[in-house]
């Protein structure tokens, strides 16, 4: 539980590509600079929402952690998606407008985005193509060719 004045822990499902996905909000102090997480797989969310309050009880205090579920993934899993949505390109088109809402919802301007393993192709397009969104990546085990 956060209990700071400006503090935010919020579990909401959004539309992301015309699907619904979930994401998963924390912060001591929801005006700090937004971080991203993309988890890795495909479809494995790094030790899935509940763990992520231990993993992030530092981060929390400098950001505002986001954690998303990504289509396919976690608890944004659905036997009805369209096999040919999952794909590579509309992730990164996901991730953008995971990135729009974040923009739009805390008022920020960027964003940190953090990949680890499978997410780290998508995270990587996504800083790549939209530039002007994104205030730094990092990359954690990143996939190269």
């Amino acid at each position: 539980k956060i209990g700071t004045p400006n503090g935010i822990s919020s579990l909401d499902e959004i539309s992301l590509g015309g699907l619904k996905q979930w994401i998963f909000i924390r912060a001591e102090d929801q005006n700090n600079p937004i971080l991203l997480f993309l988890h890795g797989g495909p479809g494995e969310p790094m030790g899935g929402i509940p763990s992520s309050r231990i993993n992030d009880a530092e981060l929390i205090k400098y950001f505002t952690m986001v954690h998303w579920d990504q289509r396919g993934a976690g608890k944004s899993y659905n036997s009805k998606i369209p096999t040919n949505s999952m794909s590579h390109d509309r992730l990164v088109e996901d991730c953008k407008e995971l990135i729009d809402y974040l923009q739009n919802r805390f008022g920020a301007q960027k964003v940190f985005l953090v990949a680890h393993s499978g997410g780290t192709p998508i995270g990587l397009k996504t800083a790549y193509t939209y530039p002007e969104k994104i205030h730094a990546y990092v990359g954690v085990a990143q996939i190269v060719n």
